[in-house]
């Protein structure tokens, strides 16, 4: 292990390469150089073990090093402003800067490979900051565990992290950050959230890994017209963007609420089985939303994306593109300006022909022509919605079934109901 001052520095400097750990310490003064070490065999922090620092560390500087074997800890620090890492280009453990007030630049722009996880956190004043250009979307600059961007001054993520692949991301508390572009190929989790400005666009490589779960907030604008994507769980909430729409295979959660100007949601085509396995849908609290089961020829998200928002896939017309599998589904919740023939393919009388579905229910339109007729009477004449809670625009039924040998005369199969929704949808040929 070395500990560093000045004279330190100088010493180390000697060493073509240390095997070992390399610590700045707590009193070093004014600028600290590390020249001639060009490999360091363990850690290289910077950081205090006293709050504030009982030095004076302005910066840090290593012109020669190429390569780090351990991880890069920058801070606990309350004096470092500047830290130059010119030809460092591979950190073989994480890369951690944080709690760093002062820290106005961090240059590192050869760095394309680190092995754990990736922190830029509580760093105000830093508005700039580069790595290696991410140009061909799978960098090994992503091959991270976790990635926590928060509270950073930074301008433009676009040459930092692309979200290629990474265990979790977490990004929030970006004052400055007004635009980010995200790849995502393998992300369990994707938590984003917006400064209320932040127009978010998620790209497609074509051979992505379904997230676990997605989360966005704090999004003025979706800019992924014609993206698909893969995720488990898709929660958008509080959020001021207007338009959603989403193509997400795989899709077994949903939740869009407490977003007040969102006037549109609709999915991408979903043709297979498989695109959709619905549990839970929750809209609720999106007082501008109006919710249609297809759009018009002349709508931009038709003409921008071929036949993805239209409702026509595989040669055969889908116009009603949300899909629902009551086998699957346990929760459904929407409230908004729902058109009233928005759920007719979801209670027709095809759907008679199952003998009941344990599913809760509650349905509320500020459509006036909006009907329950349909659903109140396959809960309390057909008895084939059995869920414990029931309601529809306000009104609650008991479950009951007049006829029990109507059970008996029928022969269960498979139904799907469709409805409308989208995210950006890019079809991967």
């Amino acid at each position: 292990m070395a500990t560093l001052d000045m004279v330190d520095a100088d010493k180390l400097s000697q060493c073509g390469y240390f095997l070992g750990d390399v610590y700045v310490t707590d009193d070093a003064q004014g600028d600290i150089v590390l020249g001639g070490v060009n490999s360091i065999g363990g850690n290289f922090f910077v950081n205090t073990t006293q709050n504030p620092s009982t030095g004076g560390l302005k910066s840090v500087s290593a012109p020669d090093l190429r390569t780090l074997e351990g991880s890069l800890r920058l801070g606990p620090h309350s004096t470092l402003q500047r830290v130059d890492l010119p030809q460092l280009n591979q950190v073989l453990g994480s890369f951690l800067v944080g709690t760093v007030p002062e820290l106005t630049e961090l240059n590192a722009p050869a760095l394309g490979v680190f092995r754990g996880s990736f922190f830029l956190t509580d760093a105000p004043k830093l508005e700039t900051f580069t790595l290696k250009a991410n140009t061909t979307y799978r960098n090994e600059l992503e091959k991270a565990g976790e990635v926590r961007i928060g509270n950073v001054g930074v301008r433009n993520l676009t040459n930092v992290f692309n979200g290629f692949s990474a265990y979790s991301v977490w990004l929030a508390n970006l004052p400055n950050l007004n635009d980010l572009t995200m790849y995502l190929g393998d992300v369990k989790y994707f938590d984003v959230a917006g400064n209320g400005r932040l127009n978010l666009t998620i790209r497609s490589l074509c051979f992505e890994k379904p997230a676990v779960h997605i989360n966005i907030t704090g999004v003025s604008a979706m800019n992924s017209l014609c993206t698909q994507i893969q995720g488990r769980k898709f929660f958008f909430e509080n959020n001021t963007a207007e338009v959603l729409p989403f193509w997400i295979k795989g899709l077994q959660q949903l939740r869009i609420q407490n977003n007040p100007n969102l006037r549109l949601a609709i999915p991408g085509s979903t043709p297979f089985n498989d695109d959709w396995s619905l549990r839970e849908v929750i809209i609720t609290d999106n007082p501008k939303l109006r919710l249609a089961q297809s759009l018009g020829a002349d709508d931009p998200l038709v003409r921008n994306c071929d036949d993805f928002y239209k409702g026509k896939s595989s040669g055969y017309d889908t116009r009603e593109t949300w899909v629902f599998d009551w086998d699957l589904l346990e929760h459904l919740e929407i409230h908004a300006d729902i058109e009233p023939k928005f759920f007719i393919p979801l209670t027709d009388d095809g759907f008679n022909s199952k003998t009941s579905v344990v599913v809760d229910v509650s349905i509320a339109s500020t459509d006036p022509g909006f009907s329950c007729d349909s659903f109140n009477s396959l809960r309390s004449k057909t008895g084939f919605l059995r869920g414990e809670d029931y309601s529809c625009q306000n009104q609650t039924l008991p479950f009951g079934r007049p006829d029990d040998s109507y059970a008996s005369s029928t022969t269960p199969r498979t139904m799907w109901a469709v409805a409308a929704l989208a995210w950006t949808a890019a079809m991967c040929l």
